[in-house]
């Protein structure tokens, strides 16, 4: 599994290094030097004539040897779930360890489903949490 953060033009600013450091920023070839010059994360330069993040994206897809890429924003600060209880809600963090288990297990819920996508909600509050629909699937 390949966590992979599009990154441009914030080298020394993002935050999701820092939460997954085992993820691999993915930023414009000419930035690459700045961007390990100010994280500790794995950086792969992408060619400078793919612009746009869906261009980006795919781009990333097309030169990953692994079928499971996890896609995550470069400005992610916190990472985890809403508990929520009769009384209030209370944010459950999690680790990277944590986190990479819990990505390997969507992927085999994906798999065993037989789709190829999932994604997560990346609002934080309570307010959007719905534990009465924990899976949306579109098709």
């Amino acid at each position: 599994m390949v966590v992979a953060i599009p990154s441009r033009g914030r080298a020394g600013r993002t935050k999701s290094d820092a939460l997954i450091p085992s993820a691999t920023l993915f930023v414009p070839e000419v930035e690459v030097e700045s961007y390990r010059d100010a994280t500790k994360a794995t950086v792969v330069g992408v060619p400078i004539s793919v612009r746009g993040i869906t261009a980006t994206r795919n781009w990333i897809l097309e030169h990953i040897d692994d079928p499971r890429v996890v896609f995550i924003d470069d400005d992610v600060q916190r990472a985890g779930w809403w508990e929520a209880y009769a009384d209030r809600h209370e944010l459950r963090e999690l680790s990277e360890e944590q986190w990479l288990r819990e990505w390997e297990v969507l992927f085999g819920i994906a798999e065993s489903s037989k789709y190829r996508v999932w994604g997560l909600s990346t609002t934080d509050g309570p307010i959007y949490h719905h534990p009465h629909r924990p899976f949306l699937f579109r098709t």
